[in-house]
């Protein structure tokens, strides 16, 4: 593999133009991985910042991905949250179906009056000639069974 680790940094400013104050320490970080995580959103609620990160896990020749969590206080320090791992790229659809995906990638979420309605990604499958058919899917976060 060329070049160095692939990290996530922080900078903030008053501006989008800036200038921005650098900090020092990487961000999403795993010991020993060169390319831990990719596609990082982040959002404010409930007084804290959150983000979903696509978790790139190097388990001997082999990449894991899967979605995971992180919370910080101020935007500078993250940790790991207390429901981390989000999604192992599997999705149970209503009629109870589990769906593994190739990949479920580039986290957003969908809010509406400050409260998370939806996990959006982008997502792939291979068909059975083996050709890649992407698609986005949008998974709720809040289920509410209506009575019958």
């Amino acid at each position: 593999m060329g070049g160095g680790p692939v990290v996530h940094m922080v900078a903030i400013s008053d501006s989008p133009t800036g200038p921005f104050k650098k900090y020092p320490d990487p961000v999403f970080t795993f010991e020993g991985e060169r390319f831990p995580a990719e596609d990082p959103y982040i959002w404010y609620q409930d007084g804290k910042f959150r983000a979903i990160v696509k978790r790139i896990k190097h388990e001997g020749k082999t990449r894991e991905f899967s979605l995971v969590h992180y919370d910080s206080e101020d935007g500078i320090h993250w940790n790991a949250a207390k429901n981390f791992e989000i999604s192992k790229r599997i999705v149970e659809w209503e009629n109870g179906r589990k769906q593994q995906f190739e990949h479920l990638e580039r986290p957003q979420v969908y809010m509406e009056n400050g409260e998370p309605i939806a996990l959006l990604c982008a997502a792939d499958t291979l068909d059975a000639n083996g050709i890649r058919e992407s698609f986005n899917i949008q998974i709720p976060l809040k289920i509410e069974k209506i009575a019958n």
